[in-house]
């Protein structure tokens, strides 16, 4: 028996040793193949099967391509890849002159152009994965009736994950996954009459689908289209085109020099995508976006326009009003003028955009007051627009404050004693006053003026007195007759050097007074002070701040900052839940030997000496088991 057991081991043994050794491997072939007008496969060696017109891969192609000459032909990538290596010029799946072709189920990588239909009709494109093109994914020049549907379309390097150009007219692109490519998802140049809908477009290094030079009457519709770095669709001279039923996300439409276009029933960031062209005398109300196109005397007011490619663009607009809007971190601009002037842009927030505010194009004549424009990129840019008036606004923390084109000749402040915009990089002094600047006494008015270029500059910049408490730290937790750090950070964010006194208070208790604190202008300092707890209560205390304002100053909203609240609690009782348990011990226990590094859990700090060592443990267990 037992020698019975050991042969058919030993040929258990034997044949899998021979598999290993035999076993056959899928082929794999390089360079290029081509199903010739004959139907033939062209080298006959390629590991490709033919049952008809229908041609199945059976291995993968390396550093080659593949050419189809015949029409009526199924090519069915059974899974395989067909692989390049990035080469200029090269293409994975070549037609051109082609019709009623189908090129289903590979992978196609690493090609200058993955797939490429020129002067090809007919044709189906459905459920490939085409990656890592250097130039385009899928391209097709002057080809019409194609279907281009299921495929997955990702991270193709150069123009776009789908080009058509030259007259591909009449083509459906349908339910695909478009991807992380490195300009666009989809791109339309010069084609018309396309249908693309129903396809996921996500995190493209520039617009979703660009739509440029009369394609028109395009239908864009059903498509989810999220986080593109700039546009989600852009409208480049481009007419009549239908967009519709369009969900977008972290961005939205964008249009330049394109009329007569059907926007309805789309949303950005679950509202209304807001597009008016020929409309006059309305309010928008409800907007997650707005556009307005050849209108005249519209208001946009109140409204919260975040996450978009631009909050509010309008073309070729006038006589309306863009006011008390909350705008902030849009892929592009917060708000942009093109070709339109005499509106009123006032009373905005306009914070963490690329361009806060662009004038482009002959926009003129255009009113921008008493908005604050904070953190972006470009405050404001003009360029090729004059006549502009810009003042009482606050400039903060921009990189690059204004801009302006050497054709641009705007002005920039609203005369003596109204005074211009305040800049929050302004390094003048204002020690005089009076329309020249040259008679004794502050006057609220820099000496010198804001310099945007040689021909624009803001003759009477607006200084301010400003002091702010901008934060309060503290542990979460003391026990009672301990002591608690608190640390105050106050700022002099105004033009002028400061003295001024704080105040700490714990509920509406102070307990801490800090007197006559210097400041220089753009200083901050932190005040650090020990709350010696005994005499309070076991509970719950806000601690809060407060710094009195100083002459003239009128901002005073940040005079005031509230911190977190810190619970008194029993000696040992670290997590403030009314008894000294194992779940104290639990948290010291897990900061134990800090630093280092850092103390994670400020709680486990019992003694409150910046070390968590046995002495800490020992308080919690010389209390162990009290209850309050």
């Amino acid at each position: 028996m037992k020698r019975t057991v050991s042969a058919i081991f030993m040929a258990m043994l034997l044949t899998s040793m021979l598999y290993s050794a035999f076993k056959i491997m899928p082929a794999e072939a390089a360079g290029t193949i081509y199903i010739r007008a004959d139907g033939s496969i062209d080298p006959p060696t390629a590991p490709i099967s033919r049952d008809g017109d229908t041609y199945t891969f059976t291995g993968n192609v390396s550093d080659g391509a593949i050419v189809v000459e015949r029409d009526n032909v199924v090519v069915d990538g059974a899974g395989y890849t067909v692989q390049g290596t990035g080469t200029y010029g090269s293409k994975g799946i070549g037609l051109s002159g082609r019709s009623n072709v189908t090129i289903k189920s590979m992978i196609i990588r690493y090609f200058w152009e993955g797939i490429i239909l020129e002067y090809s009709s007919n044709n189906t494109i459905s459920e490939n994965k085409v990656t890592n093109n250097s130039f385009l994914g899928i391209y097709l020049s002057e080809s019409n009736n194609n279907s281009l549907s299921g495929n997955n379309i990702t991270a193709n390097n150069g123009w776009a994950g789908i080009m058509l150009e030259f007259s591909s007219n009449y083509n459906i692109i349908s339910g695909n996954n478009i991807t992380a490519n490195n300009e666009c998802s989809i791109r339309l140049f010069s084609s018309s009459n396309n249908i693309i809908s129903g396809n996921n477009i996500t995190a493209n290094n520039y617009h979703g689908i660009w739509i440029e030079y009369s394609s028109n009457y395009n239908i864009i519709s059903g498509n989810n289209i999220t986080a593109s770095d700039a546009y989600g669709i852009w409208l480049h001279s481009s007419s009549n085109n239908s967009i519709s039923g369009n969900t977008f996300t972290n961005d939205g439409l964008s249009v330049y020099d394109s009329y007569q276009n059907s926007v309805e029933n789309n949303t950005v960031n679950g509202r209304p995508l807001v597009y008016l062209e020929g409309v006059s005398n309305y309010t928008v109300d409800d907007a997650g976006q707005v556009i307005l196109v050849r209108c005249e005397n519209i208001r946009v007011e109140g409204l919260n326009l975040s996450r978009t490619s631009v909050g509010v663009e309008l073309l070729d607009t006038s006589n309306s009003t863009i006011s008390g809007n909350n705008i902030t971190a849009n892929n592009w601009q917060g708000i942009r003028l093109l070709s339109s002037s005499n509106n009123i842009i006032s009373g905005n927030n306009i914070t963490n955009n690329l361009y806060g505010i662009w004038l482009w194009r002959s926009s003129n004549y255009n009113i921008i007051s008493g908005n604050s424009i904070t953190n972006n990129v470009y405050g404001i840019e003009v360029y090729s627009s004059s006549s502009n008036s810009i003042f009482h606004n606050n400039f903060i923390n921009n990189a690059q404050q204004a801009f302006s084109s050497d054709d641009s000749v705007d002005v920039w402040d609203d005369g003596y004693p109204s005074g211009g915009n305040y800049w929050s990089d302004y390094t003048g002094t204002d020690v005089f006053s009076g329309s020249y600047q040259n008679e004794t006494g502050s006057d609220g008015i820099g000496d010198t003026p804001y310099i945007i270029n040689g021909q624009n500059l803001d003759h009477y910049p607006l200084t301010v007195h400003n002091v702010a408490i901008t934060d309060v730290l503290s542990k979460t937790v003391v026990c009672q007759n301990c002591s608690a750090q608190i640390d105050v950070a106050f700022t002099n964010e105004g033009n002028y050097a400061e003295t001024s006194n704080v105040t700490v208070y714990a509920n509406t208790t102070v307990i801490a007074t800090f007197t006559d604190i210097n400041l220089a202008r753009k200083e901050s300092t932190t005040l650090t002070f020990n709350w010696d707890t005994t005499g309070f209560a076991k509970e719950s205390y806000i601690i809060w701040a407060y710094v009195d304002p100083v002459a003239n100053e009128t901002e005073t909203a940040d005079n005031t900052y509230i911190g977190s609240g810190i619970t008194i609690s029993m000696q040992g009782d670290v997590n403030a839940d009314s008894i000294v348990d194992i779940f104290d011990i639990v948290i010291v226990a897990l900061e134990f030997g800090h630093p280092p590094p850092p103390i994670v859990d400020l709680r486990a700090d019992v003694n409150k000496d910046g070390l968590v060592d046995i002495f800490d443990i020992v308080v919690v267990a010389l209390h162990f088991g009290e209850t309050s």
